[in-house]
């Protein structure tokens, strides 16, 4: 059974996913890449479940 996770300091928790221009054909360049989206997930500390609802 795994250890219990210890009580959060802070109150919630952010992941950002940055989405980027690309292509796999080659037709746009690597470098410099341009930041076209971002998505932010908030959760509350100590939230566990793992689904992911839009």
């Amino acid at each position: 059974m795994p250890e219990p996770m210890p009580e959060p300091t802070f109150a919630h928790s952010r992941v950002i996913d940055f989405e980027a221009t690309c292509c796999d054909r080659g037709t746009v360049p690597r470098h410099p890449m341009e930041i076209v989206e971002f998505g932010v997930l908030m959760a509350a500390a100590g939230f566990r479940d793992t689904k992911v609802h839009p």
